[in-house]
């Protein structure tokens, strides 16, 4: 296995940037958590691995190929107070309640949450999916951080609005060459 851009080029092939983001949350949900994929990667227990930027770190020994980059946007229920708004900053949200998703479902969800905001969110209710997050904003029970593709209902029950968030890039990992055994040439 190789992680040349060909090779995960053709995994992606003809999928739509919302369905290969479940496909790798499932992926990487299966196997561990994503923020534990560089370490799994470096002492050989995986070949390839999947990691959000913000859980990148030290990439030296790495060979990295970007899969895609992700805008967030933040969603609200459509009768909450900056649901007007063309766009927030997320120090504007700071005192919000938030949703979160499991750890069972997206483990590092909240320790990403953490690092994408730039302040530990008051996380509210903890739900088990996507879907189950929009639910809950629709219902009131707090705000969340999407994928801007992420499709939302068009019902008029919830908005999604522009951050000054860093955009989010979804890396594939491997050992370069050299360092990995389990690389191929």
């Amino acid at each position: 296995v190789h992680l040349a851009r060909h090779h995960v080029r053709r995994d992606l092939a003809g999928a739509r940037a919302d369905r290969a983001t479940e496909g790798i949350a499932e992926a990487v949900g299966r196997v561990r958590g994503e923020h534990e994929h560089a370490v799994a990667v470096r002492k050989h227990s995986l070949d390839i691995g999947f990691v959000p930027s913000i859980f990148l770190g030290y990439t030296g020994d790495l060979e990295l190929r970007n899969l895609y980059t992700a805008r967030l946007k933040v969603v609200l229920p459509a009768g909450h107070r900056l649901s007007s708004r063309a766009s927030l900053t997320l120090r504007e949200l700071k005192n919000e309640r938030w949703l979160a998703l499991a750890s069972g479902s997206m483990p590092g969800y909240r320790v990403m949450m953490s690092r994408v905001l730039q302040f530990t969110p008051k996380f509210g209710v903890i739900t088990t999916s996507l879907p189950g997050l929009v639910a809950h904003v629709i219902a009131g029970d707090g705000i969340g951080l999407l994928p801007a593709h992420f499709e939302l209902p068009n019902d008029g029950s919830i908005v999604a609005i522009n951050t000054d968030s860093p955009p989010l890039g979804i890396f594939a990992i491997a050992l370069r060459r050299s360092a990995s055994p389990l690389v191929g040439s």
